[in-house]
């Protein structure tokens, strides 16, 4: 009776084998890696939908005012402070694709992928979404708001077209005071210090999540918007859509320059 022998895979057969499974892997990879952002996006649409039902019970027991916007707590970071009473789950603060935070003292600021923080580890307040500073309700006889004049202030809900008004939005620190004429930043994943970049808008122009940043609106409405967007929304009374955007984009080399306009 003939022996068959058992016969193994050839080093070339292994190495086929290899290179296909390397191939696979690599068409893979960038879909599975996307896969992930859509989902964190959607958490981090879920956080902001329910940051729009707190602030339509705070604006609901309010006669539709918003937040004085100077809380005398600590700082502008104070507004998740003041809202503590209409919600539990500090699971709110944070976008899942910023959960990092900074701790020090020198730099309060997060970024793109780094929440923010207000001075130490020994504060026990941190985030990655961020306030239009423009919706405050100031006290009767204050003219401005941490330096900003008051005038152009939504202060309430009962504004229109208030689906174009932002409220709460992916942010670099806890809240901004955007306008018109402030430049994108000059490259992506930019740290947004506040005080230093000279452009409110930089706070919130985060490649967060691929080309987009999400955020609630004045509507109590959330969703993801375009980067060059942002320069398109009603941010204050005062704020003109339809003026010039920016000429960086213009620009071939600047990171935004084939981005989506709008």
């Amino acid at each position: 009776m003939a022996v068959h022998k058992r016969r193994g895979f050839t080093l070339i057969e292994l190495l086929v084998v290899i290179a296909i499974i390397a191939l696979l892997m690599s068409i893979l990879m960038p879909a599975l890696s996307k896969a992930k952002q859509q989902a964190k996006a959607a958490v981090c649409l879920s956080n902001l939908h329910q940051w729009a039902i707190v602030l339509s019970m705070y604006t609901g027991e309010n006669n539709g005012y918003f937040l004085a916007g100077n809380e005398g707590i600590t700082g502008g970071w104070a507004w998740m402070e003041v809202l503590r009473p209409y919600y539990s789950d500090d699971k709110l603060h944070l976008c899942p694709m910023a959960r990092r935070v900074r701790y020090n003292t020198d730099y309060e600021a997060g970024g793109t992928f780094y929440a923010w923080n207000p001075g130490t580890v020994a504060e026990p307040l941190y985030g990655s979404y961020g306030l239009n500073g423009w919706l405050a309700n100031p006290a009767p006889g204050e003219s401005e708001v941490f330096g900003r004049p008051v005038g152009d202030n939504w202060r309430t809900v009962s504004v229109k077209p208030a689906a174009t008004i932002p409220m709460v939005a992916d942010c670099g620190i806890w809240d901004g005071w955007p306008l018109k004429v402030d430049k994108p930043p000059p490259y992506p994943d930019m740290m947004t210090e506040h005080g230093v970049l000279n452009s409110e808008m930089r706070r919130f122009c985060l490649n967060r999540h691929m080309e987009h940043v999400n955020g609630a609106f004045a509507d109590f409405s959330c969703r993801r918007m375009g980067l060059k967007e942002l320069w398109r929304l009603r941010w204050h009374r005062g704020y003109k859509v339809n003026d010039p955007q920016p000429a960086e984009w213009n620009e071939p080399k600047h990171w935004m320059y084939a981005m989506k306009d709008y």
